[in-house]
């Protein structure tokens, strides 16, 4: 099957697109809404006419199937340089605040109905997401994924067609938070990210149960000075933190809300109380010196000083 011919107007847009143009740009230029310009770069994606970048996340930029082939997928994650149609090298950011909430497991939901497994649109024809064409088949069922893009994050869902159960799986993704009760905010952002997807699996005539929670939402902290203390090797169960390596590097792991807020804070606080311990040394300090100018004085036998409004009157 041939993909249909480009209008004019798609024809400019893709244009701009390849030419390193973001969609709000090509908006600005078209002088036209970012929603329409939205809507013809899924299609041209959807056709095979541009390909995502996959080292792009904001704004997304597209490149010519034709004439390149896929960049590396390195996630992007700086700020976009405009003047060079491309991306800034990131710069460090040490905030022991932020948390990486993500889920340890799934959601599940029920499939009452199966709808289509066309290109996983929404109301207004924006495509969201594809079906894989291969399956996997573990002992006793047949699974087959789907990849998505919601709120900018990667989703993947899986049909687990068993002999007598037909379940779909959710993996929501992660999200990144700092402050306080970042775990709590996390934990609802990654479930109303599940329901946004059990929405546009209905539009596309699926019918689902609630989904259900099959696992641990985590919140992991990369630049914690807590990861030089911690025990890589030893796995304690029934700790509130727990050091883990399963993202490729070490990081500090809580597993509820009141936990997370203490490590997120507690290096902080660590920090306050080494201040105020170095304040009272340095008082100390003070006071002994001045002990020892005052037995020298008294060695000498000269006068020392006395009355309310002087230091001399505070040791009396």
């Amino acid at each position: 099957m041939t993909a249909p011919k480009l209008t004019v107007k798609e024809l400019k847009i893709r244009g701009l697109l390849i030419e390193g143009h973001s969609r709000k740009s090509v908006a600005k230029i078209m002088r036209t809404s970012y929603s329409a310009i939205r809507v013809v770069a899924d299609r041209l994606e959807f056709l095979g006419y541009i390909r995502r970048d996959p080292r792009t996340i904001s704004p997304i930029m597209y490149y010519d199937p034709q004439v390149a082939s896929a960049p590396s997928a390195q996630p992007q994650i700086g700020g976009y340089d405009g003047n060079n149609q491309g991306m800034m090298a990131p710069e460090p950011v040490h905030d022991p605040t932020l948390s990486r909430v993500h889920l340890a497991g799934s959601y599940l939901c029920d499939v009452l109905f199966e709808g289509t497994t066309d290109p996983i649109r929404d109301r207004a024809g924006r495509v969201y997401g594809h079906w894989r064409a291969d399956t996997v088949a573990p002992k006793g069922r047949t699974d087959r994924y789907a990849d998505l893009t919601v709120e900018d994050q990667k989703v993947t869902i899986c049909l687990r067609r068993g002999k007598s159960s037909l379940t779909l799986a959710i993996w929501p993704g992660e999200t990144w938070l700092s402050g306080a009760d970042a775990y709590d905010r996390g934990a609802k952002q990654l479930t109303d990210r599940v329901n946004l997807v059990c929405a546009l699996m209905r539009l596309n005539n699926w019918r689902l149960g609630p989904p259900i929670l099959k696992g641990v939402v985590h919140a992991a902290h990369v630049d914690s000075p807590l990861i030089a203390l911690s025990d890589r090797k030893k796995i304690n169960d029934n700790a509130p933190i727990q050091a883990d390596t399963s993202a490729g590097n070490c990081e500090i792991e809580a597993f509820s809300n009141s936990d997370n807020n203490v490590l997120a804070f507690l290096p902080d606080h660590i920090r306050g109380l080494y201040a105020r311990a170095k304040g009272i040394e340095d008082l100390l300090a003070s006071l002994v010196r001045i002990q020892e100018y005052q037995a020298q004085l008294t060695a000498t036998g000269m006068p020392i000083l006395s009355g309310a409004s002087d230091l001399g009157g505070m040791y009396q």
